[in-house]
């Protein structure tokens, strides 16, 4: 399906979700409620993925995003030491740290042509708007990386199963 515009339904919960995880992080406050706001913001994603369609494209760009951010966490135990028994580990840091890759992603998308400088065709116009979407949809998963694998695990198989439901419906 065309993308008209950029959807709100997906860029407003991923710009209230990462300062409402932080606020949680740093405050060492509701827990227990990080759980259910990524699981609301998954349920919101999904629907959007379903009204809309190109899932494979956003999918792949929100586990590339995610991945990038993941990598950083892992870096940076690597470098401070572990986070549990550790002064030096500072939440903070890497939370900021984390943003980094969706928002480096999204810069280069929106930048980006095509090798000649020839205008974009309407076909990579979609996917790159899609793309964006991806991108944008990956900023909450990329602060928490607990929560972001089993995040990206049931939007695959949300997909699989949504495409094998309409491709049943064709036949």
């Amino acid at each position: 399906m065309a993308e008209k515009r950029f959807p709100v339904d997906v860029a407003l919960p991923a710009v209230i979700v990462p300062p409402l995880v932080i606020a949680m992080f740093v405050l060492r406050i509701g827990q227990g409620l990080i759980v259910w706001v990524y699981i609301a913001y998954l349920i919101i994603f999904m629907r959007h993925l379903a009204k809309t369609g190109g899932q494979k494209i956003k999918i792949k760009s929100l586990s590339i995003s995610t991945a990038c951010a993941i990598t950083i966490w892992i870096v940076y135990t690597e470098l401070v030491g572990g986070w549990f028994w550790n002064d030096d580990w500072v939440i903070q840091e890497v939370l900021m740290l984390s943003v980094i890759p969706p928002i480096a992603l999204i810069l280069l998308n929106i930048g980006s042509k095509n090798l000649f400088g020839q205008q974009l065709t309407h076909e990579q116009s979609q996917q790159k708007t899609m793309k964006t979407v991806g991108y944008v949809a990956s900023l909450p998963f990329c602060l928490n990386p607990l929560a972001a694998v089993p995040a990206l695990i049931a939007l695959i198989v949300f997909s699989l199963i949504w495409q094998n439901r309409n491709y049943q419906a064709y036949m």
